[in-house]
């Protein structure tokens, strides 16, 4: 298929909840291509969305593509990308020169007959304003892990917070973020509970396939057997079949104080999302105490959202440098 006829796919949620997992499965499926975690079109939305594309314009953004360094690891070649990116000539626009980026990266990977190829960035749930006004026909996946997993799968990395209440607070940022659009506009988003693709696979990749337009392929439970790329390399649970039992690890993992103001502050919406919630004792209260760590929150998401307004040749070492203090290049 030619790349205005194929579908543009974000999966969006907050971190740590399945998006690597759901992506390494769907590129198991032969019509879709999820690349690799970049975030190239925040990186380069306010230089070019609105330029007039000459030549030499698409020459410097190809080259202005690869200052994010995730980049290389798509392992596609800067030249022949361009290449690729100068064949729309006056023609281009900002939309289409991503979307192409997408495309030539599911080619790379021996994929002919594409109809699906997108994104994989839980980062991307603060910034879907600007995405659907780029591609209004888009695709956007919204996965959601109970928050408890969620802030304990955190813990054992060494990136974002890692106090209990300052987590709890993010999985409600990210979440409210992306339930602010899908209700406004449900055609264009389909939700699905890690849980539920743990413990009911082939009825959640059927259903998800149907919002996608591709038929349900059964080789993606298979995904466990084929080569990843370099981002699912690191993560043990992608080389492994699916397993109910590593949902809702948190009942044997988590200690009572924390479940208590993990669900104090989660509660509303994890209940909204479907996950037993029982009463908390206080809650009010635990609230109360927590504020600094909702405060911490709203500071740091701001700060993830400011860093895309300041000029390109500040934003993307100080990615860089935060990626390599963090370990999360």
């Amino acid at each position: 298929m030619a790349l205005k006829d194929t579908t543009l796919l974000f999966i969006v949620g907050r971190g740590r909840s399945g998006t690597s997992l759901l992506q390494t499965i769907l590129n198991t499926h032969p019509q879709i291509s999820v690349a690799p975690e970049s975030q190239f079109i925040m990186f380069l939305r306010r230089r070019y969305q609105n330029t007039d594309w000459s030549e030499s314009k698409i020459e410097k953004f190809s080259r202005e593509l690869w200052l994010e360094e995730r980049m290389e690891n798509w392992h596609l070649k800067p030249e022949d990308l361009k290449q690729e990116l100068l064949k729309h000539n006056e023609n281009a626009d900002f939309a289409t020169l991503c979307k192409e980026v997408y495309y030539q990266y599911g080619l790379s990977k021996q994929k002919e007959h594409l109809k699906v190829v997108g994104d994989k960035n839980p980062h991307y749930a603060l910034y879907l304003k600007h995405l659907i006004n780029l591609y209004p026909n888009a695709r956007f996946v919204h996965i959601v892990r109970d928050p408890r997993d969620t802030i304990l799968s955190y813990k054992a990395v060494n990136f974002d917070a890692h106090h209990t209440s300052t987590l709890a607070n993010r999985w409600n940022i990210y979440n409210k973020a992306i339930l602010k659009f899908s209700r406004n506009m449900p055609e264009k988003f389909h939700f699905l509970r890690f849980e539920d693709l743990l413990a009911n696979p082939e009825e959640t990749l059927t259903k998800l396939c149907g919002f996608l337009g591709v038929e349900y392929d059964p080789e993606m439970l298979n995904f466990y057997k084929k080569e990843l790329d370099w981002e699912a390399g690191f993560r043990k649970n992608l080389k492994n079949p699916l397993d109910p039992k590593k949902a809702f690890r948190w009942k044997q993992d988590m200690s009572q104080p924390n479940i208590q103001y993990a669900s104090a502050i989660t509660r509303k919406m994890a209940i909204a999302f479907g996950y037993e919630m029982p009463g908390v004792k206080h809650a009010g209260l635990r609230r109360l105490l927590t504020i600094p760590h909702f405060l911490y929150a709203r500071w740091v998401t701001f700060l993830e959202k400011l860093i895309y307004k300041l000029p390109l040749s500040i934003t993307a070492p100080l990615i860089a440098f935060y990626r390599k203090l963090t370990t999360t290049k």
